[in-house]
């Protein structure tokens, strides 16, 4: 079974490399929304931290539908935190959209909800937010 994990998310974070095409840049930030396939916490943990480490000024917010529940993570570098953008907001906002909870420091979050068909709803209201937020804040 821990073969079968670490396959998956070996391929995953292989697929991720892929999404370059998917970067929006808002201001002077990167940031990366995405649903990804059957991707377990960790998997999406690690393609945040990759996203971040190869990307300056990155704010990610990755989604999962995995047994009937949708599972979310935001990362934010801390220059962006600096200026107000907060992992822990996004993610308690976005997952309250799946009928769910979720929380955690400024730079990582996660939590996650029941509402699976609701995932690309969250993540879309996570772009949104981060681009007011962007907006309103002096770059």
């Amino acid at each position: 079974q821990k073969e079968i994990t670490d396959l998956r998310n070996q391929l995953a974070l292989k697929d991720f490399r892929k999404t370059v095409d998917q970067i929006h840049k808002i201001k002077d930030a990167n940031v990366l929304t995405m649903l990804v396939p059957d991707a377990s916490v960790e998997t999406l943990r690690a393609m945040a931290d990759q996203f971040k480490s190869e990307h300056s000024n990155a704010i990610v917010v990755l989604g999962s539908k995995v047994n009937d529940q949708v599972i979310l993570i935001a990362s934010v570098a801390d220059a962006l935190v600096k200026r107000g953008i907060n992992a822990g907001e996004i993610i308690k906002h976005i997952s309250a959209i799946t009928g769910g909870k979720g929380g955690g420091r400024p730079s990582m979050a996660q939590g996650g909800g029941k509402e699976i068909e609701k995932a690309q709803e969250a993540l879309d209201a996570a772009a949104k937010m981060v681009e007011d937020k962007l907006n309103e804040s002096p770059s």
